[in-house]
């Protein structure tokens, strides 16, 4: 099985028409810092606090886990990905850099379970993206969601990023999620698309 990522258009459609299947199809989002003044103040609840991501990472996963139920739109990207392992690398900064502790943040319940996080780690810079804060990692458990907590941990990230003289904050959503509406009223906006295509091998396996 060979996996082939692309942001062209014809590439992908090419691609798909030869036998490939999509796996993802997402889009890469960007709000500039610049636009709208980021109060560093962001009011949760008294129910639930914010706090430092000092939590081990099967702890994070397992609630992150639940924010991607049989149904979600990227249910299916998840159901392989060894899910404590990946916030082992997130938190260590092995995926898409360093985290940038002041911006990222854990959402906590009154009983002090994880009931949200957001990870926003510092990526370096490529030929699509000049360098800088990007959104690795956001979730709300079920059970919160529709409260406007989503909405509250972007803007506390966006106030930590533009007090730290940043630019620009990015992120990926899947095509389909309805997250892109929140990501839309904050702000962002899409400036790339990016197709995962599963081909098949010369020899006609996958």
């Amino acid at each position: 099985m060979t996996v082939v990522r692309t942001a062209s258009s014809t590439d992908a459609q090419n691609l798909l028409g030869s036998g490939g299947r999509l796996l993802r199809m997402s889009h890469e989002m960007v709000l500039d810092l610049n636009e709208h003044p980021w109060s560093p103040a962001v009011s949760i609840s008294d129910q639930l606090r914010l706090q430092d991501i000092d939590r081990p990472p099967p702890e994070i996963a397992a609630a992150a886990g639940a924010a991607t139920p049989a149904g979600h739109s990227d249910h299916e990207t998840w159901a392989s990905v060894d899910r404590p392992a990946y916030w082992a690398d997130v938190l260590s900064g092995r995926l898409t850099g360093p985290i940038l502790t002041e911006a990222s943040r854990l959402l906590v319940d009154p009983s002090g379970r994880v009931a949200g996080a957001l990870a926003v780690t510092a990526m370096a810079g490529s030929d699509w993206w000049p360098g800088g804060p990007w959104v690795t990692e956001m979730f709300v458990v079920p059970t919160l969601q529709n409260r406007g907590l989503g909405r509250r941990l972007l803007a506390h990230a966006a106030a930590a990023c533009a007090g730290a003289g940043y630019k620009r904050l990015g992120l990926t959503v899947t095509d389909g999620n309805a997250a892109e509406r929140l990501y839309r009223r904050v702000g962002f906006k899409r400036f790339r698309t990016v197709w995962a295509i599963e081909t098949r091998d010369e020899n006609g396996g996958k």
